[in-house]
């Protein structure tokens, strides 16, 4: 269950609309292989990863669902 939780974790965040900025203006795959490695280390060394990134997703989409009613 851990394990899928990794991984639910991980795409959500490569999907959030923050992960496709270019953040090293290096490019998209660099930038996707440095968020890779940001996240694996921070979901070992703080949980609390998990709960900002939900909240920012849910946040994102809240706002996107306003915007259209």
């Amino acid at each position: 269950m851990k394990l899928l939780s990794v991984l639910l974790l991980k795409l959500l965040a490569i999907v959030h609309p923050l992960f496709w900025a270019n953040l090293t203006n290096r490019g998209f795959p660099f930038d996707l292989f440095i968020g890779w490695l940001v996240l694996n280390r921070l979901w070992f060394t703080n949980q609390t990863i998990f709960l900002a990134l939900v909240f920012g997703i849910v946040q994102e989409y809240s706002t996107k669902v306003n915007r259209h009613q």
